[in-house]
């Protein structure tokens, strides 16, 4: 029997529950494809340069007098390979596998280190800049445990708010600073040597990187064996960079151990030295106790932070095909992935969104870049722990540029003239073009990184500046290409 009563206020419940499900699936999209790759736009921007090679390779190909085996017993070969600790396949040299190794040299190239498309460029985009630092501050910033870098200076700002907190002599309070101190930059050290050398593709510049493909006798052949029915360059492609992502499976498991080793552990027992020290500096009293509490709620916080982190690494191919969202939707998970990286932050948050589009996987995780990088300048530079932002997002009238504006409150303590002549200097980075190896040192506004995403179209645009008095303004454009859909929507 339906309850004609309470029809409507059921009603409201299922539209919540399926808003807050389809939130939870974008939060998972935008976590998997922090290690990623744009293969399109390599494909767009390698197929003219490699097409007659292409063309050149399968004639070699049908000359070649060797059988290439099925698959099956080339996966036979290999693992008997791997078994007795041989390299693998070894393939007897020949004109067709010389084309291929160059071909696969080069979209390896753009594959890892493209500066606008490539693997080195997301890690940047989606990993290094703020989100693995920030995810694993915030659970101590919340709590105080931790203060950031003074501007311009070595040093950490004074944890005033536990200074003033807890009973202290002149003499401890100095020892108390200083401990403060020491943790924040112990903490931020070792967060910073896993994020600065070893998150990244691999290069001379960083050597340490944990990410390459090595192009071995058997991973050609596989590309060989697994190509050679394929009539196209563009499905050659598609092939390659199979073969690619399956390369890089045990670098990702490598990252995933790596932050479990040196992180999962060490952060904990440097908290619990935190706790310890303060113990022996402080009087028994009521505040420390809700010091001691703190630390063990910042504890259980960080281990989870520390294993949403690892997450990141565990890639999985989500077609943007099957994910389709609405833009409340897609904003919402923009938002909530932010907020996520950027707990400190309490911001009231008001939206205006075209509702009658929707998006797909692939263009919600550009609004979470757009909203992410807001934010995270939100945190660094407004000096507001509770700002007034406003979010904007739909098409643009021409219906050929999705847009995202997001316009916040600053402090009027801040140096106005300085982040004008810093943007002035982004701005004309950006006009210049000499973006491309700058945005994977850009660890500051991320500007350079969204401007490399937004000129792949000539309907991309990027605006950033100060508005109206104490108002901050970031202004994105990304170009639209409606996709075919079906009628339902996630």
């Amino acid at each position: 029997m339906i309850d004609e009563v309470n029809r409507a206020h059921y009603e409201d419940e299922i539209v919540t529950i399926a808003h807050r499900l389809s939130v939870m699936d974008g939060l998972a999209i935008v976590d998997r494809n922090r290690v990623y790759v744009d293969t399109d736009a390599i494909t767009r921007l390698m197929r003219q340069r490699l097409t007659q090679t292409f063309l050149r390779y399968r004639d070699l190909l049908r000359l070649d007098s060797e059988e290439i085996v099925a698959f099956d017993q080339l996966l036979k070969d290999v693992s008997l390979a791997a078994k007795h600790g041989k390299e693998g396949i070894q393939i007897p040299p020949n004109e067709a596998d010389g084309v291929l190794l160059d071909m696969v040299s080069q979209i390896r190239d753009e594959f890892l280190h493209n500066p606008a498309y490539g693997l080195d460029f997301y890690l940047s985009k989606r990993i290094r800049h703020l989100s693995f630092v920030g995810k694993l501050r915030d659970p101590l910033e919340l709590k105080n445990l931790i203060t950031t870098r003074m501007n311009g200076h070595s040093g950490y700002n004074e944890n005033s708010f536990w200074l003033e907190k807890l009973s202290l002599t002149e003499s401890s309070r100095e020892r108390l600073s200083l401990l403060f101190s020491d943790f924040a930059a112990e903490f931020d050290e070792r967060v910073a040597l896993i994020k600065d050398r070893l998150f990244h593709a691999r290069s001379t510049d960083k050597p340490e990187g944990i990410f390459d493909i090595v192009i071995t006798p058997s991973l050609l052949y596989v590309i060989k064996v697994i190509s050679v029915n394929d009539t196209d360059v563009e499905k050659l492609f598609q092939t390659i960079y199979a073969v690619f992502w399956g390369s890089l499976s045990p670098h990702l498991e490598l990252a995933r151990t790596t932050i479990s080793q040196s992180l999962r552990l060490a952060l904990p027992e440097s908290l619990n030295r935190l706790r310890a020290k303060v113990a022996e500096i402080v009087n028994q009293d009521a505040a420390l106790q809700e010091f001691s509490l703190f630390v063990a709620q910042a504890i259980s916080e960080l281990e989870t932070a520390i294993i949403e982190t690892e997450s990141w690494f565990d890639r999985a191919d989500i077609k943007s095909a099957e994910h389709h969202f609405t833009l409340s939707q897609a904003v919402d998970v923009a938002v909530e992935s932010a907020l996520k990286s950027n707990k400190v932050l309490e911001p009231k948050i008001a939206y205006e969104l075209d509702e009658d589009t929707s998006v797909f996987a692939s263009q919600l995780v550009f609004i979470t870049d757009a909203v992410l990088v807001a934010f995270g300048n939100i945190r660094k530079h407004s000096q507001l722990a509770s700002p007034n932002v406003l979010i904007r997002c739909g098409l643009n009238s021409e219906k050929n540029g999705l847009q995202v504006e997001v316009i916040h409150d600053v402090s009027s303590r801040i140096n106005k003239p300085e982040h004008q002549r810093r943007m002035s200097e982004i701005r004309d980075l950006i006009s210049r073009g000499a973006d491309g190896k700058r945005s994977k040192f850009d660890e500051g506004s991320g500007f350079i990184k969204l401007a490399q995403v937004v000129r792949q179209s000539e309907h991309g645009r990027i605006e950033f500046d100060f508005h109206e008095s104490r108002k901050f303004r970031l202004f994105v454009q990304y170009a639209w290409i409606p996709e075919e859909t079906t009628d339902e929507t996630l």
